[in-house]
């Protein structure tokens, strides 16, 4: 297309150009929106890093949505070309800020940190609700993970996360009661 094209690719790159100024507001846009509405149980807005992340890429949506022109002359195009170079500089920045963040988060989950770990989720908390209900329970971080065929994670009577993989449960006897035992090999 590029190379049978009269005018040297120009009217590709303005496509190309023009479909990115649409698309990657959208794109950021999304990313900020599940920061925001955190599919996990963890506050995350509570670490640091990930309040920054949020912040970059609110003002990189900005930048894109309200400061940067459609790429339609040639100064406009500069324009956008400057600003995609801007944001890919700042991407580097906002890798490193997620990993920190998740270093955090994680710190955070280990040390049961109140402002981010919620309550169902410490293990004191656990073992006091299986000692005033009376039986074993298994909370688990499902809404962190939608598909239930996937492995999860489940914080156990122990007070001690743990993996399980639904794949490999198989059924077992039929409790009087009617319901059925699953029994987990391999977890």
């Amino acid at each position: 297309m590029v190379r049978n094209s009269s005018d040297g690719g120009l009217s590709a790159f303005r496509l190309t150009a023009g479909f990115l100024h649409r698309e990657l507001p959208v794109r950021i846009g999304q990313t900020v929106i599940g920061l925001k509405e955190n599919p996990s149980p963890y506050d995350i807005r509570q670490v640091p890093q990930f309040k920054a992340l949020m912040d970059n890429y609110t003002d990189d949506l900005s930048l894109l949505a309200d400061r940067t022109p459609a790429p339609s002359t040639p100064a406009t195009t500069e324009q956008f070309v400057d600003t995609l170079r801007r944001l890919k500089s700042r991407s580097k920045a906002n890798m490193r800020l997620l990993a920190q963040g998740l270093r955090e988060l994680s710190w955070a989950i280990n040390s049961q940190d109140t402002r981010i770990v919620p309550s169902f989720l410490r293990p004191n908390t656990v073992r006091q609700r299986a000692q005033t209900c009376g039986g074993p329970h298994y909370y688990s971080s499902t809404l962190a993970y939608p598909d239930l065929s996937a492995p999860m994670a489940y914080l156990a009577p122990s007070g001690k996360m743990e993996m399980t993989d639904p794949a490999q449960w198989t059924q077992g006897s039929v409790q009087p009661d009617g319901e059925a035992k699953y029994q987990s090999f391999g977890a």
